[in-house]
């Protein structure tokens, strides 16, 4: 255990931080780089240590309680040193301080076990009687901890259950509310596919009749100009382009309202289908999971044979325009 000498030591040193101007080595009026900004309360706890250090002296040895006195003198200088600084060397100099202050403090550190050691044999718990106490104390505190803790399992398995009531019950309105939403969407995709099929209808069937028209028409007349029988023909053309163009812009619009039809169909299956395959998972994980690939799902639909990756390919009635273009441009005669 520490001798008198040492702990008259102990205290001049512990004293000695008593006698120190705080606020000279705290310097708050260098703003950030003061040890006030750097360390809150570093003087307050630095006191409490010593007094630590001091009360529970008597249950260390000296070779311990030694190396003790020897870091508090060392850190007691480092202190006085900010403490006869100018605010210009201060601010140079408090940085390297922290770091040797810091290290001193870690060195202490080591010989906190011996002193906690010291207080917990002064404290008597080791004794038989008191260890008796203690563990009926314990076992009486864990005993509550116990029922509590039972109590509270089954509080969050009640919650559980009732959250994935309220859960199951918002997600399946939710369900529904996308199939209706889709059924309405679907209900629009039929009626414009209807439509655009009709306008492709007629104006093929116009078309038609326009050929016919102009195949039983009859030949020209021997007597009629060439320019006019050109004009003539240009003419017909022209019109058998622009029936053939807006007849062939209808079926790309029907095939694309089709396509559409299609996807949301695909996606009308997918939502009815969402409550029965959420449900059936186990876990919420599980249930996430085949959330988010279901979900995936009603984004991504495949090819449906009625719209290729490119629409840009010659049509007939750009060959026949084309070619009517070529001919009578001059000098091709």
């Amino acid at each position: 255990m520490a001798s008198e000498h040492y702990i008259e030591q102990l205290k001049s040193i512990v004293n000695s931080f008593n006698d120190l101007e705080e606020e000279r080595i705290m310097r708050p009026e260098v703003g950030n780089l003061s040890l006030k900004e750097k360390r809150k309360n570093y003087f307050d706890n630095l006191k409490k240590k010593c007094d630590y250090y001091l009360k529970y002296a008597q249950g260390v040895s000296n070779d311990y309680v030694n190396h003790v006195i020897s870091n508090l003198q060392e850190i007691y200088n480092l202190l006085v040193n900010l403490n006869n600084a100018d605010n210009h060397e201060y601010v140079n100099m408090v940085d390297e301080t922290l770091q040797q202050l810091d290290s001193h403090e870690e060195e202490l550190s080591k010989y906190d076990a011996h002193f906690i050691t010291a207080r917990i044999i002064n404290s008597g718990i080791l004794e038989d009687d008191a260890i008796a106490q203690r563990e009926a104390i314990v076992n009486s505190v864990l005993g509550t901890l116990d029922e509590r803790i039972k109590d509270a399992r089954e509080a969050i398995k009640e919650a559980e259950q009732k959250r994935a009531i309220l859960t199951g019950e918002a997600t399946k309105g939710s369900f529904k509310q996308a199939v209706i939403q889709f059924e309405e969407a679907q209900e629009n995709f039929d009626k414009e596919s209807r439509n655009w099929f009709c306008a492709s209808c007629s104006l093929i069937v116009l078309l038609l009749v326009a050929i016919l028209i102009f195949v039983f028409s009859g030949e020209p007349e021997q007597d009629t100009p060439f320019a006019l029988v050109i004009y003539r023909t240009a003419i017909r053309l022209t019109l058998l382009g622009v029936l053939g163009a807006v007849a062939t812009f209808c079926l790309r619009i029907y095939r694309s309202k089709m396509h559409m039809a299609r996807h949301n169909l695909h996606r009308q299956h997918i939502a009815k289908s969402m409550d029965s395959f959420v449900h059936a998972a186990i876990t919420e994980e599980q249930r996430d999971k085949i959330l988010s690939i279901l979900v995936e799902e009603v984004a991504t639909f495949g090819p449906s044979g009625l719209i290729r990756d490119k629409e840009d390919h010659m049509t007939s009635s750009k060959l026949i325009i084309e070619q009517f273009t070529k001919t009578l441009k001059p000098g091709d005669n």
